[in-house]
């Protein structure tokens, strides 16, 4: 980067940080007259002191939304990979590219959307003339052995039909210790030394391969860079709920991005995915500390993305966010629940970098980015408490009469109207920008539709906000009072909430929200109607979440044009293409026999399970309990033998093989016939 580019990223971040110190002492300045009216006290403090706070969360967010806005006026062109046409071939290049390996970590994930994810990003990438200088590894850390199973046979199948399959590979590690960071670093310490650059994904990542190309050659093109993300787009998903966080995303995500990548510069974030990381410098500076005491607060970092990329930049490294790239999809939860599950993971881990926070040698830019995670969490209790003492003051004000005096004037109705601006002006800004380019806004169904999906998308996320500010509130104090987290696989795909499942999650929720209105409609009536969306979100909690989770409505929408998002009216080739493989390999799961009896019966696949724990060096011997336990499965099945048991017999070569040999002296012939049959008929299939 030029000393003038550096100089323009330093520019913006002081004129940020002068906009945003502006708006908030105004805001605060505003506050503290309409607290002091009546004299001040302890609370008045506190309230000063916690409005201070969440008003600097939201200013920072606004001005990051709006210098992007800016930005993308001047500059109106929309992130997009790189044409393969436009691509150099091999034979036009004059360096190669350098060696890259692509990582899937996965863990106790529906094998068939990891495979169509994998072939459909090699087939693109294959597209590109480039991808013999990639290598794609899955990295298993499955505990379930079935889904182990399953994985390993559609990886193979994988091999079979993909051109160049032979540079796809698999890994399944046994002890998954520091789960998603250790199996990267397990795969860094095995096999790290052969690739310069590892891109890595998740479970429900898809990348358009020009795009993979263009990462690695950005790289190549500066050798100071240790990180480079490429910002991933929602897609996929048809629940009301998924269809709303894709719609916000591709509409106000982009003037987000835009605006994080301007102040950012070298020093910005590092998602965890969908990004490139130099080899050399990961492994030699990336390594994660263990905090001190014991979980959820000490021990393993959860979240460790944020970590890796402050340490990349102690160890003097760029860490870039290329907003202009496109060409990157994820999938998102398909509802409420599942999101808020999604983020208690994400809560223990954000809140641990509360003791990073000062580490010796981070970049200031490090130091703000680990401060704004843990406050996406904080700030929810913050709101709650500021809201709870405002309440519990104006009832003491003189039962609420000077409360009313006060929020009928117009000092708090006008900090009240810039607060919510703040929140709000984003997604007219990202409205506004679509209204500047009507090509643009036809692949959101045309404007009309457009502003349609703006105002259900806002109206919904009025509603949702109290609902997950229960939810953070109620992570954040079960964190802190010693309750960890439990790693589970992330809820993917479409399916329509429950109502049992709604039921249980938000009871509580309505409880507190009757509770709370009739309290405030007693003592402070004039607060009331005030706080009604707040109220409403709880008290409808149930049939709030239900709706959103709800891929009836979602689709019905869809087809009515309405949260639209361009990948769904123009779909790139690569999201296709994943879409036909992910109904042929569903297809093909659903007539194949039990995993356990392709393994059993089938000598390939036995053979090939054999040879993995080999090459991998996860072999691990049972001695000879093993044909006791392996009886018991030719006889009665592999019910008969504990989720331990069956993943123990699994690395034992020696009991993978006996299997084998007692299943063809003891099972009737035309079961084999019929198990081989079944498998013989599946390694024929090909991707149409």
């Amino acid at each position: 980067m030029s000393k003038t580019n550096v100089w323009n990223h330093r520019g913006l971040r002081a004129l940020l940080v002068a906009v945003i110190v502006a708006m908030t002492g105004w805001a605060v300045w505003q506050f503290v007259e309409l607290v002091g009216r009546n004299g001040v006290g302890v609370l008045d403090i506190g309230l000063v002191g916690l409005f201070s706070l969440l008003t600097l969360w939201i200013t920072t967010g606004f001005w990051t939304a709006t210098f992007g806005f800016g930005y993308c006026l001047v500059y109106p062109s929309k992130p997009a990979s790189v044409p393969v046409e436009d691509l150099p071939g091999p034979e036009d290049r004059a360096e190669p590219l350098s060696r890259t390996a692509i990582v899937m970590p996965v863990y106790n994930e529906d094998p068939v959307r990891t495979c169509s994810g994998i072939a459909a990003t090699w087939e693109s990438l294959t597209a590109t003339g480039h991808a013999d200088r990639f290598e794609v590894f899955m990295l298993s850390d499955t505990t379930d052995p079935k889904l182990w199973l399953r994985e390993q046979q559609m990886w193979a199948k994988l091999r079979d039909q993909l051109e160049g399959g032979e540079r796809i590979f698999y890994r399944h590690r046994r002890n998954n210790i520091e789960r998603k960071s250790g199996n990267i670093a397990d795969f860094c310490r095995r096999w790290g030394q052969r690739y310069q650059y590892m891109i890595v994904l998740d479970a429900d990542s898809v990348m358009e391969g020009a795009t993979l190309v263009e990462m690695v050659r950005r790289m190549d093109q500066d050798s100071e860079v240790g990180i480079l993300q490429a910002p991933p787009v929602p897609v996929n998903c048809n629940s009301l709920f998924a269809r709303m966080i894709q719609f916000a995303s591709s509409v106000y995500g982009r003037i987000f991005t835009r605006g994080m990548a301007l102040w950012t510069g070298t020093d910005a974030n590092y998602y965890g995915h969908n990004a490139i990381l130099r080899m050399r410098p990961f492994v030699e500076h990336c390594g994660l500390p263990k905090l001190p005491g014991a979980e959820p607060l000490g021990g393993e970092i959860l979240s460790h993305d944020f970590v890796e990329a402050a340490l990349m930049r102690r160890a003097g490294w760029k860490v870039r966010l290329d907003s202009d790239l496109g060409g990157s999809y994820e999938e998102c939860p398909s509802s409420l629940i599942g999101f808020a599950q999604r983020d208690q993971r994400w809560c223990q881990g954000n809140l641990q970098h509360l003791r990073l926070i000062f580490l010796y040698g981070f970049h200031p830019s490090s130091r703000i980015h680990l401060s704004m995670g843990a406050m996406s969490f904080l700030s929810s209790p913050l709101w709650l408490v500021f809201m709870l003492i405002g309440g519990f003051v104006a009832a003491t004000s003189g039962g609420g009469a000077e409360a009313a005096k006060d929020v009928d004037s117009a000092s708090p109705l006008l900090l009240f109207g810039v607060v919510m601006g703040m929140l709000l002006l984003p997604k007219l800004w990202g409205f506004g920008l679509l209204m500047t380019q009507p090509r643009e806004a036809m692949k959101y169904g045309g404007a009309s539709r457009a502003l349609g999906g703006v105002l259900l998308e806002t109206a919904m996320s009025v509603v949702i906000a109290p609902i997950m500010m229960a939810f953070h509130t109620t992570f954040v104090v079960a964190i802190f009072a010693g309750r960890k987290v439990q790693w589970s696989a992330q809820e993917r795909g479409d399916r329509n909430l429950s109502f049992r499942d709604a039921f249980d999650a938000h009871a509580g929720h309505t409880i507190i929200g009757l509770a709370a209105a009739w309290a405030l409609a007693v003592v402070t009536p004039a607060l009331f109607w005030w706080t009604t969306p707040v109220l409403f979100g709880l008290v409808f909690s149930i049939p709030i979440s239900l709706a959103l989770g709800s891929v009836t409505y979602g689709t019905s929408l869809r087809r009515s044009g309405i949260l639209l998002i361009p990948e769904e009216t123009r779909q790139p080739a690569v999201l296709a293409r994943q879409r036909q493989w992910h109904r042929l390999i569903a297809r093909d799961a659903a007539a194949e026999c039990d995993p356990w009896q392709v393994l059993a019966v089938d000598p390939a696949t036995n053979a090939q399970h054999i040879a993995l724990l080999d090459a991998t060096g996860d072999a691990t011997p049972i001695g000879e309990q093993y044909k006791s336990m392996c009886s018991l499965m030719v006889v009665g099945g592999s019910g008969r033998l504990t989720r331990r048991e069956k993943m123990a017999l699994l690395h034992d070569p020696e009991a993978v093989a006996w299997l084998h040999r007692e299943v063809w002296r003891r099972w009737p012939i035309a079961l084999l016939q019929q198990v081989s049959q079944t498998v013989g008929a599946q390694t024929t299939t090909k991707a149409a």
